[in-house]
């Protein structure tokens, strides 16, 4: 069979024209398109964040407005050429990024958000907004590249404390809907615990205060009556934190 002598041509001149050479360590998936960045010394692997308007490298754990990460390997990309200070910018699909083990060891499966360390990811070790999942694992001196599957998205995984989660109640842009609502149903639980414990026993000990009074000769059984109450109270008191807790770590 003979091969059409325009479509030798046609392949001879892509080859020609369009020569490219890739590996799957250097092509990320995905789609980059050049933004304006804010700021100097951005690197390939820097985590973005879009913040009233302006692209920028974040500085803040958890930033809760994280875009992507700047990708000089993308499958795909649309680049600016006339305008300074502009760098491709995938927000989805997989790429290298610059990460740090400030937050410990990285292992393939974390989530991965940003750092105090400029542009820098850490693993997530509570809730909040991260850039995405890591492919690979890390743990180095220095910052370093490894395959995160990018999807910036709110987290509502790690440990969190009653505690700690009641600070995150103070930045609700760091958590989505569901976590928020977990927060405030573990501080209601909690809340509602104490009072109604301490309710309980000053009730008791009032009565109890009360019987003692009209009955000197039943103290014993009433001061026994009394410490089975206080044990009751500190069960429920009890109960109470041990439902908050599950309720944010499940």
């Amino acid at each position: 069979m003979k091969v059409p002598i325009f479509l030798f041509t046609w392949v001879f001149l892509f080859f020609i024209y369009f020569p490219f050479q890739a590996s799957a360590q250097e092509i990320a998936t995905g789609f980059a398109h050049s933004v304006l960045i804010q700021g100097s010394n951005v690197r390939n692997g820097d985590i973005v964040s879009f913040t009233k308007g302006n692209y920028l490298l974040p500085t803040t754990q958890f930033d809760s407005n994280i875009y992507g990460v700047v990708n000089e390997q993308s499958a795909l990309s649309i680049e600016s050429t006339k305008i300074p200070n502009t760098y491709p910018v995938i927000s989805s699909g997989q790429a290298l990024v610059l990460v740090d083990d400030q937050k410990g060891a990285i292992q393939k499966g974390d989530a991965i958000t940003s750092s105090t360390h400029q542009g820098i990811g850490e693993k997530a070790l509570s809730s909040g907004f991260i850039l995405g999942t890591a492919l690979e694992s890390y743990n180095g001196a220095n910052p370093g590249l490894i395959l995160v599957d990018i999807n910036p998205h709110s987290y509502t995984g790690g440990k969190n404390t009653l505690l700690s989660s009641v600070g995150s109640l103070t930045i609700p842009a760091f958590l989505s809907f569901l976590a928020a609502f977990r927060y405030i149903i573990a501080v209601i639980v909690a809340t509602a615990a104490f009072f109604l414990s301490f309710y309980y026993f000053g009730k008791i000990s009032k009565a109890g205060v009360e019987a003692v009074g009209r009955n000197p000769l039943a103290a014993t059984d009433i001061r026994l009556s009394i410490f089975f109450h206080i044990a009751l109270t500190l069960g429920i008191l009890a109960i109470g934190l041990v439902l908050s807790y599950f309720i944010l770590v499940l």
